[in-house]
This record gives structure tokens, sequence and C-alpha cells, in this order.
């Protein structure tokens, strides 16, 4: 994806029409971004960017970040050690709380370039962030592509698999921002 003529605009700039012409195929992402994404900017549960493409009046894509943290048990606490001793029970990490690319336009690499966007605007951010964060949806497409971006499940999801009563709708998954 050529990333030329990307723009980026708050949910809250964007007129609600424009915002309603977005369709990423998914009906939850879609009535997220049609009817809930202004409400939960504003006060302040999750902030929700818009993508645009040089003159497309259409968004191409749109996601959403929140504050979160990882707690260190298990594997992950060396998986993730430190190499200093640092008495921390979890990680400071941004969640991606959605990510949606407009149909039509899956499959092109445009996730991609958000996850990479992502990671350098919060590794470059005037707070600590470790991690990256996401209940990933538990299908296959939606997990294979958290895994070649480079996420990783969360041992946590280990422990909840012992609970198998019911199939799980997401899948914790994290991306060490030092990592690389």
């Amino acid at each position: 994806m050529n990333v030329d003529g990307i723009s980026l605009a708050r949910v809250g700039e964007v007129d609600r029409d424009v915002l309603r012409s977005f369709s990423c195929a998914d009906p939850d992402l879609d009535e997220f971004l049609h009817d809930q994404a202004v409400d939960y900017d504003e006060h302040g549960l999750t902030a929700t960017t818009i993508v645009f493409q040089d003159q497309d009046p259409v968004p191409i894509a749109f996601f959403s970040l929140s504050a979160d943290s990882l707690l260190l048990e298990g594997v992950e606490l060396t998986e993730l050690g430190l190499p200093f001793d640092a008495p921390i029970l979890f990680y400071p990490a941004i969640k991606i709380t959605k990510l949606a690319v407009r149909a039509g336009m899956q499959s092109r690499g445009i996730g991609e370039v958000l996850i990479k966007f992502i990671q350098g605007m919060v590794f470059d951010s005037q707070f600590s962030v470790r991690l990256l964060t996401v209940n990933a949806v538990n299908r296959e497409r939606t997990l294979a592509f958290y895994e070649r971006v480079g996420f990783h499940t969360s041992h946590i999801n280990e422990q909840k698999k012992q609970d198998r009563r019911r199939e799980r709708d997401t899948i914790l998954m994290y991306k060490d921002i030092y990592a690389e």
C-alpha cells in the first residue's frame, strides 16, 4: 500500500453521513463506527481515528485506541522480562479496541500499515507504553492477521481454556513494541 495521500481525522471531526458511508462488511464494526464511536470518543472510552486516502470521500479504514495493561504472570514474566529487576505486576499497554478496513480494500496491506503506524505513534509518545494489545475476534482470518503483524497469544488465554463450557468470542493478544 502506498501511504502517500493518507490523511487522518478524529471521529468527532468527520460528518456522520461520511461515517455511515463506510462498511467493512462486519456488522459489529460497522455499527460501532456508525452509532457509537463519536460518543465513546467524546466520553474518553476509546479514541477513534478515521483514515482517508487521496480524494476518496469514503474512509478506507478506522481504528480505536484505549489505555490498557497486561498482567504479568506465568510464562509472560520471562518472555517479556527485563534485563534488570523491576517490581511490577503489569506492563503498560495501548489496546487496539477496533481496527477495520473498508470492504473491497481488504487484503491490500492497509491493516499492516495501520499497525505499524499505531506502533510508531505509541513508541514516540510522551508516556511509557511497552505493549500493544488486542482482543482479537476469534476467527481464523483475524487471528492470522494479528500473528502475521507480530502479535502473540497471551498465556492468560491458556488459563481460560480450562473453561470449556463455551467458545470464546475474542482472544487476548499482545505485541512487544520494544522487541523490534
